[in-house]
């Protein structure tokens, strides 16, 4: 299983808090912006640290902008 973001509920939650971009929220969250652009249109994932700076900037759980992709393991 991997934990993948859900970028328009991402996105809900930027503006909700007057976030515009995706760079804003980088510089604000302390989270680099090449890091978040490039892993979330690469592989649509972050790193737990990275989630963990967004919600804690967000003032939200990590759980309301990601979701579980189940891998076929068979």
């Amino acid at each position: 299983m991997k934990v993948k973001v859900n970028k328009s509920q991402l996105i809900i939650l930027m503006r909700s808090r007057g976030i515009k971009t995706f760079k804003e929220l980088g510089k604000r969250s302390g989270v680099s912006y090449n890091v978040l652009w490039r892993e979330m249109n690469r592989t649509g994932t972050l790193s737990r640290e990275n989630l963990w700076l967004i919600s804690d900037y967000l003032g939200c759980s990590i759980n309301d902008f990601v979701y579980p992709e189940w891998e076929d393991e068979a």
